[in-house]
Formats: C-alpha cells, sequence, structure tokens
C-alpha cells in the first residue's frame, strides 16, 4: 500500500492505545475512513483522549468490539489481539486484510528505518542506537514499543531524518510490506508461545523485520545464538553479525570482542571502545552495544561519536537501572525482566552478594536456564506474586526464600538483611499482570519505595 492510495478506503482500528489512536489520526489525515473499536471500558485506557478523536471526526465505539468492525476493507489490529481471536479469526473468513500499525504507518514513512527485534535487548539497543545517531548531529526518532508509537512520529519527520523502530513479533506478524534500511534480530529464545502457536511461528514472525529487504540493505544477527547462526545463510540482504568471540565468517560486516575490546570489521579492523569503558554493565550490554554500532556505521558515525556515546549512555528505565546507594547497599530496578532469560542477564551482571526479589503472574518455570547463577551469586531471594511458592519449592533447600503477600514488606526486608557491599535487584522473570498493570508500573512502585526507606 502507498500513502497516496489511501483515501477513500475503508479501515476499521482494533485497539485505543497510543498506536491506534496514532495510526487512526494519520490515516484520517490522509482521507480514509477510519472507524475505532476497543472492547475495553473507557477508564481502563490510558492513552484515551475523545476530543482528539471528535477534532478527527474519527468514528469510534468503546467497551465492545461491534459488527460494524467489518464494514472495511483493512483491520489494523492491537499487539494484544492473539491470531487465533475470535475477531480477527472472522475477520479472516470474511477477507478483510489484517496488518499492524508498524506496516501501517510504513506506508507514509519516507526516510531510513533502523529497525530493532529479538527476545531480550530490544529497548536497550533502540535507545542506545539513537543516542549514537543523535550524538552525531544526526535528526532522529526513537519509536514503536519504546516511547511513541511509529504513527506518531510520522509528521514530524525531515529528509534527512532516521527512525530507529523498536519492533516486536506482535507488530511483525502482520506485516507485509514493511521494509528497514537496517535490520536487527538480537536473539530468538522462548517467549509468546501462547500468542504465536509455537516457538517456530514465533521465530517466523522474527523473521518478518528482514522478509523485504535488499541487497544495499543490511540485516545485523547474533552470531552466538544458534537459531540465527544455523539460518544466517537464508536472509535476505548483507548479513552482518556480532559475538562475544572473534567470529571466523564469511560475512563482510562483523563486531565482536577481542581481548577487553570491542572491534568492528568491514573492510579493514577497527577498534571501537575498551569494554571497561562502557557505562552499562553487564554481558548482555556488550552485545547490545555491538548491535547499535553495526547499525549506525551504516549511516557513517565516526568511532570516536561511538566511543562517547557509550561512555555516557545510561541505559533505560527499568533495565538493571540503578535507584539509589543505601547504607553500603545499591538497589536496582530490573522490572523488565519479564521472563528467565532477561532473569538471567541481571544475575550475570553481578559476581555476588545478590538479595534477590523476584515472582509475579505465574508462567514458564525455566529453572535450569539461572540454577547455576542463583548457586553461585544469590545469597537470598524475597519471593512475591502468584509464582512465590513456586519459587520457594524450588530454592528452599539451597539457599533461604522468604515469601511476602505485600511487595512493599519484601523490599523493606530487603534492606534489614542486606549488608555493605550487597546488591538488592528487583528482576521478577514473570510478568507483571498479577499484581501491576505493566512492567512500568511495576518498576515505579519498586522505586517509590526504595527511595522511601
Amino acid at each position: 500500500m502507498k500513502a497516496d492510495n489511501i483515501k477513500n478506503i475503508k479501515f476499521s482500528v482494533l485497539g485505543a492505545g497510543r498506536s491506534g489512536i496514532g495510526i487512526s489520526k494519520l490515516l484520517k489525515m490522509s482521507g480514509a475512513s477510519v472507524f475505532l473499536s476497543d472492547s475495553s471500558k473507557k477508564e481502563e485506557l490510558l492513552y484515551l483522549n475523545e476530543q482528539v478523536l471528535k477534532d478527527y471526526k474519527i468514528e469510534y465505539e468503546l467497551g465492545t468490539n461491534s459488527d460494524k468492525i467489518f464494514d472495511a476493507e483493512y483491520i489494523i489490529t492491537s499487539p494484544g489481539i492473539a491470531p487465533g481471536s475470535d475477531v480477527l479469526v472472522k475477520a479472516k473468513e470474511k477477507g478483510i486484510k489484517i496488518v499492524s500499525e508498524v506496516e501501517a504507518a510504513s506506508w507514509f514513512c519516507k526516510v531510513p528505518i533502523i529497525a530493532i527485534t529479538g527476545t531480550n535487548g530490544k529497548t536497550t539497543t533502540t535507545e542506545l542506537t539513537g543516542a549514537m545517531l543523535r550524538d552525531a548531529g544526526i535528526d532522529v526518532h526513537v519509536c514503536g514499543n519504546v516511547g511513541l508509537a511509529f504513527s506518531e512520529i510520522i509528521p514530524d519527520l525531515k529528509s534527512d531524518s532516521i527512525v530507529v523502530l523498536e519492533v516486536s513479533s506482535f507488530q511483525l506478524e502482520y506485516t507485509e510490506t514493511f521494509k528497514p534500511t537496517v535490520s536487527a534480530i538480537l536473539n530468538i529464545t522462548s517467549d509468546h508461545i501462547d500468542w504465536h502457536g509455537s516457538f517456530d511461528l514465533y521465530a517466523e514472525a522474527k523473521y518478518k523485520v528482514n522478509r523485504n529487504q535488499k541487497d544495499e540493505d543490511l540485516i545485523i544477527i547474533n552470531y552466538d545464538d544458534a537459531t540465527l547462526r544455523n539460518r544466517a545463510d537464508k536472509f535476505n540482504a548483507t548479513v552482518g553479525t556480532f559475538s562475544l568471540n572473534r567470529p571466523i565468517s564469511k560475512f563482510s560486516y562483523e563486531a565482536y570482542t577481542d581481548n577487553d575490546n570491542i572491534c568492528y570489521r568491514h573492510n579493514i579492523e577497527e577498534v571501537i571502545s575498551n569494554k571497561d569503558k562502557i557505562f552499562l554493565r553487564g554481558t548482555h550490554n556488550i552485545m547490545n552495544s555491538m548491535a547499535a554500532i553495526m547499525a549506525v556505521k551504516k549511516f557513517g558515525v565516526t568511532n570516536e561519536s561511538i566511543k562517547r556515546t557509550l561512555k555516557n549512555f545510561k541505559g533505560v528505565e527499568h533495565r538493571i537501572e540503578t535507584v539509589r546507594e543505601l547504607n553500603g547497599v545499591i538497589y536496582y530496578n530490573d522490572s523488565k525482566a519479564t521472563n528467565y532469560d532477561s532473569l538471567y542477564v541481571a544475575l550475570e551482571s553481578f559476581k555476588s552478594n545478590i538479595i534477590l526479589i523476584m515472582g509475579g503472574k505465574k508462567g514458564v518455570n525455566n529453572f535450569d536456564i539461572i540454577d547455576p547463577l542463583v548457586k553461585e551469586r544469590v545469597k537470598y531471594i524475597c519471593a512475591i506474586g502468584q509464582s512465590r511458592e513456586v519459587i520457594n519449592d524450588h530454592y528452599k533447600n539451597l539457599i533461604t526464600v522468604k515469601m511476602f503477600d505485600e511487595f512493599s514488606d519484601a523490599v523493606k526486608h530487603a534492606k534489614t538483611i542486606a549488608n555493605p557491599g550487597d546488591f538488592v535487584l528487583f528482576s521478577p522473570g514473570y510478568k507483571s499482570f498479577d499484581m501491576f498493570q505493566n512492567f512500568e508500573h511495576r518498576g515505579e512502585v519498586f522505586k517509590q519505595i526504595v527511595n522511601e526507606l
């Protein structure tokens, strides 16, 4: 679809979140017929502004999904609606084309897109890539799963802008013509299987970030990830790899570590930075940094500029975020760790003396992933949420575990048992919906409690 062809086409937009409202406005301004529908009640919608919808003359309904949805040529669906939902199944039966907000917004985007996906590390890498471009004096717009929706930044783009877009598997599932100049797949591990139906379908959704790329484009993959490494020859576009080892690969773009340095190679080897000069801690952030380096080098950002950004970039909120130091104890907010893979990289960032606050909505318990690091580095676990009993049953014979009904009691207890030199790490390993609206809400509550200690 081209933006010039949208006039008078009927669209139904499912979901009145940021992306739903953003794309509704964009389509309406282009002359399309737009109907916005959200089954949630008005008071449950954080970004709803009915006056804006009225100003743009966007017809809408709340608290239901009526059959009026199906009076459309296209449905733009929210990431929260699974492919097997009744509304999408019925739409497919009626022959209505289903696309995501990312797909629809891309019809209007005339500037290069750097699209970043993966199971873990997306937000940090997206923000770091944006910071590298911004520090180099480039007009950059960071959006997608982080901050503004893609459709919200379209009106602000200039001819020399670059878009850095964090994209999830949900958003990529319903793309058709979406074509980034640079794509990056950071890793693929089991997640969101209930939404996609299987690991293979989840991985295939991730691969769609590359589907329309050409030889002149670049796809960046994690060469230490076996799933991605085994697929390296099947990607479209020029392939670039990053690795914690020095890969001996046939690809012409590489980032890797050599002794204590992060290096980049395209024709010649360049030392970008000493690992110890990067502000962000943890091996996973070395990986994130390499992916970002490869993305911005495509646009001519200098090594000196990249080095400065790596030294000064403080990371993203809710991802191993330093909250405060109190009585020689440092408190970290890692609320964004909604699965065991994220919890693993958090534990890996500390050598020892961890008082771990973990738990949340019942989910997949991949204890095998984290057990070695828990045994080696964690001295005490405060277990919270629906999963607290599962955590207690698994670890009670290994280290001290205490269960808490109230989140604040867990944080306060951690303070009473912590000694100078300890780290209180809130890295849940589970989703937040048993106690909180989302992981951001959970992290904000944690920071508030810690700052009131």
